[in-house]
């Protein structure tokens, strides 16, 4: 019985643990798991800030006006991937996002408290950018039968990583949240720069385009 359970595990390592550490897909995994962990506690701190300074009863209006700021967001970008490559265009959505949200929580801090009404524009749609960047970098470059054997592990991983920022969150004020979600957004960065030598497989490189069909279900997602 104890052998068994040996060679099972030997075989579980080889097959499966093996190959998804020895491809790119780890890069990519682990980009995921970094922006999941970013997500908790922005979301928290950018929530909290609108409620205390616009109350609940603006938050519709809010998420409305995120779904309308998004479409334009996902041309533009669609633009500039098209013009300077899917890495290039993550890693300035990074660095754009880094200096929304250091600018935005100064001028809080400062006393401009109208800024937090875009705090949460960009927590509405910071997210859904980002994961449609990593998640079409990844469908475009591996074959369906090699990410049917390690979608639920990615995903369980990026279900790690929220846990993960939202555990931490907890011991922090609301500079250290800051800090901690721009600390995972840029190491989200770097592990995605380290994912460029992805081979495409002779499909499509324009990631980002790939919204236009679904943009209906794109505003979905904000407004709910």
């Amino acid at each position: 019985m104890y052998i068994e359970i040996v060679l099972a595990q030997q075989s579980f390592y080889k097959h499966w643990i093996e190959p998804f550490f020895k491809s790119p897909l780890r890069e990519l995994s682990l980009t995921l798991f970094f922006i999941s962990a970013s997500y908790p506690p922005l979301r928290a701190l950018m929530t909290s800030l609108f409620t205390h300074e616009f109350g609940t009863e603006q938050t519709i209006p809010a998420m409305a006006l995120s779904a309308i700021v998004l479409l334009p967001v996902i041309y533009f970008l669609g633009l500039s991937q098209k013009r300077f490559g899917v890495t290039t265009t993550y890693l300035g959505v990074s660095f754009f996002s880094i200096l929304l949200i250091l600018g935005i929580y100064t001028l809080h801090s400062l006393g401009f408290r109208s800024f937090t009404y875009i705090f949460f524009i960009l927590k509405n749609i910071y997210m859904i950018i980002f994961l449609t960047i990593i998640r079409g970098r990844i469908n475009v470059s591996f074959s369906t039968n090699f990410l049917k054997q390690y979608y639920g592990p990615m995903g369980a991983l990026a279900g790690i990583g929220t846990f993960l920022g939202g555990g931490i969150m907890k011991y922090l004020d609301e500079k250290g949240i800051v800090a901690l979600g721009i600390v995972f957004i840029l190491m989200a960065a770097f592990t995605f720069y380290l994912s460029k030598k992805t081979s495409y497989a002779g499909k499509s490189k324009h990631l980002i385009t790939s919204l236009k069909p679904i943009s209906s279900y794109v505003i979905g997602i904000v407004l709910v």
